[in-house]
């Protein structure tokens, strides 16, 4: 417990803040009331399996590409993972694999990070498993 200003504030879950003052019990947290960001990333999953495709495959571009501009300044293969949760959405789990693959070569391609097999092939397996894994995880 943390007493700040006369009020007695509880921890909770996740860094939020209880204020017990009596009567009133308000969870304030600047992070989770951003209604805003649920309406952005809700607006990348809605709509037809082609409207969602071809989000997801601008993004791949986008993201290949700005990767590939910044030359060894920043490994981007991350952000992979937003465009593999949209077409775990709609694809089936071979087609799953597929972008994985895809994704895979993009971010192997544009990272800074020289390939020999010793150390290629491991990064490669997990950057797979976790592509294709995100996007299992979003199937219907």
């Amino acid at each position: 417990m943390v007493l700040c200003k006369n009020v007695n504030l509880t921890m909770m879950t996740k860094g939020m803040y209880r204020q017990n003052t009596g009567h009133i019990d308000e969870v304030f947290n600047a992070a989770s009331s951003g209604t805003k960001q649920k309406a952005m990333f809700s607006l990348l999953f809605r709509g037809s399996r082609k409207s969602v495709l071809f989000r997801a495959g601008f993004l791949i571009a986008a993201i290949a590409f700005i990767d590939w501009r910044l030359v060894n300044e920043l490994p981007l293969g991350f952000l992979y993972l937003l465009p593999m949760l949209m077409v775990g959405r709609v694809l089936s789990p071979w087609q799953i694999a597929s972008v994985a693959a895809l994704c895979t070569f993009l971010a192997e391609d544009f990272d800074q990070f020289a390939w020999s097999f010793r150390a290629g092939m491991p990064r490669d397996v997990l950057y797979f498993a976790a592509f294709f894994c995100v996007g299992l995880s979003f199937t219907k």
